[in-house]
């Protein structure tokens, strides 16, 4: 299933975030690659807009995957992991550890937005372990 922006703020983030990551259909893999972006060591070659709508395309697309229900984020987070990382269990190791989960939290989120995340995100892997096994 291919996830599609619900509302029309964000269609155009959406087909630019096409253009900018192609082939990165996850809402957390857009929100993790477009954190890639705004690292000054990076090394992409196409032309970027200004950080400040990257940062606000990151924002959306964070309050877009906070507002799926349970079900959608489990299969979005599946879905980052098979974009990424080929692997559950690996995904479950590192985000235990803390490796990502700092890099898809928005600058602009606000302290409620980042408990949600944190709480959703540790339900989600507890559920990919119990599952797995």
């Amino acid at each position: 299933m291919s996830w599609a922006c619900p509302c029309s703020q964000i269609r155009g983030v959406d087909l630019q975030i096409h253009e900018i990551l192609p082939g990165v259909s996850s809402i957390l893999g857009r929100i993790s690659g477009l954190a890639s972006l705004l690292d000054p060591t990076s090394s992409f070659v196409v032309e970027l807009p200004p950080s400040t709508a990257i940062q606000q395309m990151r924002l959306l697309l964070f309050r877009t995957w906070l507002s799926l229900p349970l079900e959608g984020r489990l299969a979005d987070l599946k879905k980052y992991a098979a974009e990424c990382l080929g692997s559950h269990q690996i995904l479950t190791r590192e985000w235990l550890d803390g490796i990502p989960s700092i890099q898809l939290v928005p600058a602009g989120a606000d302290h409620a937005e980042c408990d949600l995340f944190a709480a959703d995100m540790e339900a989600l892997i507890a559920l990919l372990r119990s599952r797995s096994r």
